[in-house]
C-alpha cells in the first residue's frame, strides 16, 4: 500500500545449537548460537547487515566468548555471506557464514532453519530475493549431510567433524539496473559483489582499472 516507504523482506531465523548430556563423554553443556543475517533494502539505502532475528532479542556471540565457555567447539570461520543477497537499486543486507569444528566426542546438535523452500527475504519493486539458509554437516566431504527441516536433531558428532551454518541476506529494493554504476564498482572492489554479478544482476561492466565502464554499461542496460 505504501511502496515508497516499505522495505524489502528480511532474513529468517537460522542457527545451530550444540550440546552434550552424557558426562562420560565430557562435561555437559548447551551452546545456543543463532546467527544474525541481512534485512531488506530500503527506499533510502541498502539493507542492514548482521541483524538479529527478531531485531535484537539475542545478541551476536563473539567467537572468543563461545570458545572459552564451550571448549568442545571451535569457530574456524566467521564471515559475511555475499552470495545470498537480493540485488536491487538498494541491495539487501548480508547474511553470515559460521563454520564450527567439533573437538570432542559425544556432542549433539539441534538446528533451527526457517523458510528453506520459500524465503522471507522477498524483493520489492523489481528487487531480487535473498538467499536460503543452509546448514551442512561435514561440508565438502563424501559424508556431507544437508539439514533443511525447520527443527532437526543430529548426532552424535565425532571429534574433527565440521558444521557450516549460512544465514541468508535480505531482499533488494527497486530495479538493480538502476543502481549507481560507481556504487556497484565499489561493491566489487570491496569484494561484496563479483564481476559476474555486477554484469548479470546490475548490468554494470567494469573497466580494466576496476571502475565502471560508462559506455559498455549503458549499452548493456539498454
Amino acid at each position: 500500500m505504501i511502496p515508497d516507504r516499505c522495505p524489502a523482506g528480511g532474513y529468517q531465523l537460522t542457527g545451530g545449537f550444540f550440546f552434550r548430556v552424557d558426562p562420560r563423554d565430557g562435561p555437559p553443556f548447551i551452546c545456543i548460537d543463532p546467527l544474525g543475517g541481512g534485512n531488506g533494502g530500503q527506499p533510502g539505502g541498502d539493507g542492514p547487515t548482521l541483524m538479529m532475528f527478531p531485531n535484537g532479542d539475542v545478541p551476536n556471540t563473539p567467537v572468543e566468548v563461545l570458545e572459552s565457555r564451550y571448549p568442545a567447539v571451535r569457530v574456524e570461520r566467521f564471515a559475511l555471506r555475499t552470495d545470498g543477497v537480493g540485488p536491487g537499486l538498494h541491495r539487501g543486507g548480508m547474511g553470515v557464514v559460521r563454520e564450527y569444528r567439533i573437538l570432542e566426542g559425544g556432542v549433539l546438535m539441534q538446528t533451527v532453519t526457517e523458510n528453506t523452500r520459500d524465503q522471507l527475504g522477498k524483493g520489492v519493486g523489481g528487487g531480487g530475493t535473498g538467499g536460503q539458509p543452509s546448514i551442512v554437516i561435514r561440508p565438502d566431504s563424501e559424508d556431507e549431510v544437508r539439514l533443511t527441516e525447520r527443527v532437526t536433531y543430529f548426532g552424535p558428532l565425532e571429534a574433527g567433524d565440521r558444521v557450516r551454518v549460512l544465514s541468508p541476506g535480505g531482499g533488494g529494493w527497486g530495479d538493480p539496473r538502476r543502481r549507481d554504476p560507481d556504487q556497484v564498482a565499489r561493491d566489487v572492489r570491496d569484494e561484496l559483489v563479483s564481476v559476474e554479478e555486477a554484469r548479470e544482476d546490475f548490468g554494470v561492466v567494469l573497466a580494466a582499472d576496476g571502475s565502471a565502464d560508462a559506455d559498455a554499461t549503458s549499452a548493456l542496460r539498454g
